[in-house]
């Protein structure tokens, strides 16, 4: 009997123990997915805050979050989200200021972890450059269309007909040198006029179309200097620089999908045409004689300023957005080399063939960011490289090209 009581309260111990077990495990499970669950989103995020604040409307309880990334270091934001009592108590200068700054009204804390704060702030700026786009950013504050001169055409006329007018039927002019003299000048104003008009026919100088996309040179190769080679592919082997096809684009715009000056609407623009697999239908600006043929072989053009390196050449460009104030036919510098890489695409070694002795190589993301540098090399590894889509530039004396690669 003592036997079967012992063997009871023994199984009964384990029984309890592996129970418990089991029941730590499903708490850690719980646990684990809740840790999951509780991974929350930046609209989520921002729904708490948009009680007390708002994003480029003004003070609302706490104040105004608009370019707060300006005034704040993200690991400031993260302590004052999570604890601004204790934040203020240490004596930070900055917490002091706003908490006085607004009524003293405490701000709740948080839970938000780092990452969380970090996609937060980033949504708050996404939010803040919204506001701050511009959908007339292309409109030029100067026009270069030639001046209207009707004034003059009427002027002429006038003077004609003046003088034909006295000679027959009011004959108020008795020297007829006086009639002559008005006809004469009179033409003369005509023909001139009619003469500047005529140069201007076939021109595009001043002519500013509506394009389908509110594109900038002057915002991608200028402000953002990406490299007119990496979208005019067609320059380097033939005569016309030839137009980006939509993939290119893609290759930034499907990351970048708000733009500095127009938000969302153009960047959407351009992702409709793509899902509806509808060309882009750009309106020509430059309409040149027949004897006019310049090659763009060994020039860049349409990007608005002085271009430093384009296979070696220089080739001053007054052609900013979509208008046209000059037209470029000469460069000052022809000097070319041979530049090729083999395999492409590649995913460990790849082979540099060039007729340059003396070269560095550089590796860019499509940022324009260097990633590696070599001198000299004939043969350069990319295998620690994520796949996608680089620029390998060239450099010689004065000289430079360079390969799209793909890294797969």
């Amino acid at each position: 009997m003592y036997l079967l009581i012992c063997m009871f309260f023994t199984a009964n111990s384990v029984f309890s123990k592996n129970l418990k077990n089991i029941s730590d495990t499903i708490s850690i499970q719980d646990s684990s997915k809740q840790k999951i669950n509780l991974t929350r989103s930046p609209q989520e995020l921002y729904a708490t805050c948009s009680q007390c604040h708002t994003i480029g409307k003004g003070k609302l309880i706490g104040p105004d979050l608009l370019n707060v990334d300006e005034r704040h270091n993200i690991l400031w934001i993260s302590n004052f989200i999570n604890n601004s009592d204790s934040l203020i108590k240490s004596g930070d200068t900055t917490a002091i200021k706003l908490f006085n700054s607004n009524e003293k009204i405490p701000m709740p804390k948080h839970d938000f972890d780092s990452t969380e704060i970090s996609n937060l702030v980033n949504y708050i700026i996404i939010e803040g450059n919204k506001l701050k786009v511009n959908p007339n950013f292309l409109d030029n504050p100067k026009s270069f269309l030639p001046k209207s001169n009707n004034w003059l055409i009427i002027i002429g006329i006038f003077l004609v007909l003046l003088s034909v007018f006295d000679i027959f039927f009011t004959k108020f002019l008795r020297l007829k040198i006086i009639h002559v003299l008005l006809i004469f000048i009179g033409i003369g104003i005509i023909g001139k006029i009619v003469y500047q008009e005529a140069t201007y026919l076939g021109r595009s100088l001043g002519y500013e179309p509506d394009q389908p996309i509110k594109f900038s040179h002057k915002q991608h190769a200028g402000d953002n200097k990406i490299d007119c080679i990496y979208c005019h592919t067609g320059v380097n082997n033939s005569r016309y620089a030839s137009i980006p096809p939509e993939s290119i684009c893609l290759n930034c715009h499907n990351v970048i999908t708000n733009g500095t000056n127009t938000g969302e609407e153009e960047i959407n623009k351009l992702h409709q045409y793509v899902d509806n697999n509808e060309p882009i239908k750009w309106i020509k600006v430059y309409n040149l004689p027949d004897y006019v043929n310049p090659s763009t072989s060994y020039i860049k053009y349409f990007i608005g300023f002085e271009t430093p390196d384009c296979n070696g050449t220089k080739a001053n460009v007054i052609v900013k957005s979509n208008w046209v104030q000059s037209v470029v036919t000469g460069i000052n510098n022809t000097e070319s080399f041979d530049f090729s890489v083999f395999p492409n695409p590649v995913s460990d070694q790849i082979e540099i063939r060039t007729t340059l002795n003396d070269y560095e190589l550089e590796i860019q993301n499509i940022f324009g960011q260097v990633l590696q540098k070599f001198k000299n090399a004939k043969e350069i590894n990319v295998g620690d490289i994520a796949p996608g889509t680089y620029i390998l530039k060239i450099r010689g004396d004065k000289l430079s090209r360079q390969e799209r690669i793909i890294v797969y």
